[in-house]
């Protein structure tokens, strides 16, 4: 049985962000883990009386494939296929299911990395361990409150404007931390010390 919420995501990608009308041709490209939300968009785009260009893969770019790009030869690499090339070209919209995760998770690994490395060089060992466990303890309390309540307040507020919301408070909560004047005082120069956090 279909999930409603994933029904509505789909309705809300084809009409709000790409207004799909009938007799276009779609190319639809994501990874095998999105394939509820694949099916969903196919079937509205059939329902939309458009024809669906499904474009599976399991790692790499939207045309090729890693393991192809890892062993075929160079010169064929900066020569894309001309059906490709075609496809591209004439679609008249393209929808990548993954693309924004993709650029999400990778903000996230290198915020991440500058996150860890700044714990590490600032906080001093005697009380490391203590603060890396305020600092899990906050990161992560959150999330399953976070997966319970979106189902409701989706039900309440609708999808657009639960995902509108959640979209708001994250850039306000980013920006007012990147703008918190001990978070700017952090450098990567040697003689910065753990005193810079407190100020």
């Amino acid at each position: 049985m279909a999930d409603p919420r994933i029904e509505r995501y789909a309705t809300l990608l084809l009409d709000t962000c790409l207004r799909v009308e009938a007799g276009w041709q779609v190319v639809v490209w994501g990874y095998p883990n999105a394939r509820p939300l694949l099916e969903a968009v196919t079937r509205e785009i059939g329902r939309r009386g458009a024809y669906p260009l499904l474009r599976l893969t399991f790692g790499g770019g939207l045309v090729y494939h890693r393991d192809w790009v890892r062993h075929a030869p160079l010169e064929l690499l900066g020569r894309p296929a001309p059906i490709d090339v075609h496809t591209l070209d004439n679609c008249d919209a393209l929808l990548a299911i993954a693309v924004a995760w993709g650029f999400g998770m990778g903000s996230v690994a290198l915020g991440n990395t500058w996150w860890e490395t700044t714990l590490q060089r600032l906080i001093p060992e005697h009380v490391y361990s203590r603060v890396r466990s305020y600092d899990i303890l906050v990161s992560f309390v959150f999330m399953p409150i976070g997966m319970i309540a979106f189902g409701p307040l989706t039900n309440w507020l609708g999808l657009e404007h639960t995902l509108l919301a959640a979209a708001l408070i994250a850039a306000i909560t980013n920006l007012a931390v990147a703008f918190t004047p001990a978070v700017r005082a952090v450098t990567g120069a040697s003689e910065t010390s753990a005193a810079t956090l407190a100020a």
